[in-house]
């Protein structure tokens, strides 16, 4: 099977390098942008199996982010994970609100990325068995 390519989207370039490496020791090919509003061209290049979205950037919000994600054909079948330091309750709601793949919190060492980006993909079903 051929890596799974994952679109980290997160205003923070720290947060992005870090959660980039994370992903890449787990052999995820992985791409970054800055800005929502970079998604699309990104989108378009990489095509990736799975995007990572921050909820709280500048510009445009990644709860309004993923409710447009959901409405255009291009990212219409991606999956989507809220990717935040916010309170878990709330990343809950978001998801469930916008009926996204799940959320993954924020941490200095990434505690559970891995993990909840193989089950998004349903990766973590095709380990077990």
């Amino acid at each position: 099977m051929s890596r799974a390519t994952i679109l980290v989207v997160d205003d923070n370039e720290v947060v992005l390098e870090v959660t980039r490496a994370r992903l890449e020791d787990a052999d995820f090919f992985v791409s970054v942008v800055t800005s929502p509003l970079k998604i699309n061209p990104a989108i378009r290049e990489f095509k990736p199996d799975l995007i990572l979205l921050d909820v709280y950037m500048p510009v445009l919000s990644g709860r309004r982010t993923a409710e447009i994600l959901k409405q255009y054909n291009i990212s219409k079948g991606i999956p989507v994970l809220l990717f935040s330091g916010a309170d878990a309750l709330e990343l809950e709601e978001i998801a469930r609100d916008l009926e996204l793949e799940g959320f993954v919190k924020k941490s200095p060492l990434n505690v559970g990325l891995v993990e909840s980006v193989e089950k998004a993909l349903g990766l973590d079903s095709l380990q077990d068995s």
